[in-house]
Formats: C-alpha cells, sequence, structure tokens
C-alpha cells in the first residue's frame, strides 16, 4: 500500500485508502437517517484508512447527537410542583 505524502506539521503519514463505490455505497444511507433524525444507524467500521476513519467519526458524531438530543428534549420539571 503506497503512503501519503506528509509535511512536517502534518505528522506521521497514514497509508492512502482507495475510495470505492462500494464502500462509499453505505454513507448516504447512515447520513440521510441523521438528517431525518434517526441517530441510531451506525456504520460498520470494517474498511482500513479513510473510509474506516469516516465511520468511526459518523459513528461517534450520531452518539454524541443521540445524547445532546435526549436532553433537549427532557422535560424540565414543572415548577408549579413543589418539593
Amino acid at each position: 500500500m503506497a503512503e501519503a505524502a506528509r509535511t512536517p506539521r502534518d505528522g506521521p503519514a497514514r497509508p492512502t485508502a482507495e475510495l470505492s463505490e462500494e464502500g462509499l455505497g453505505k454513507q448516504p444511507a447512515g447520513l440521510t437517517a441523521v438528517r431525518d433524525g434517526d441517530f441510531s444507524i451506525r456504520l460498520p467500521i470494517e474498511a482500513e484508512g479513510l473510509l474506516g476513519e469516516i465511520a468511526a467519526v459518523y459513528n461517534g458524531m450520531a452518539d454524541q447527537l443521540s445524547l445532546d438530543t435526549s436532553e433537549v428534549t427532557r422535560a424540565p420539571p414543572d415548577p408549579t410542583c413543589s418539593s
């Protein structure tokens, strides 16, 4: 596998990944689900290189959005009720 070009500020070189139609084909379904508010879809992290990295970042984003959404949609306490 060829190594990617690097500059000193980029840090270590990462292997390049060939972007295939098959590898990219799973991405739109996950992105569409997030757009529509469904944060339960996870992309398989089976590819190495760029596609695997994209899937891992997507999955982390979906996890965080799910957590944030559940916190925002949780009903606040009713101020008229006394404890």
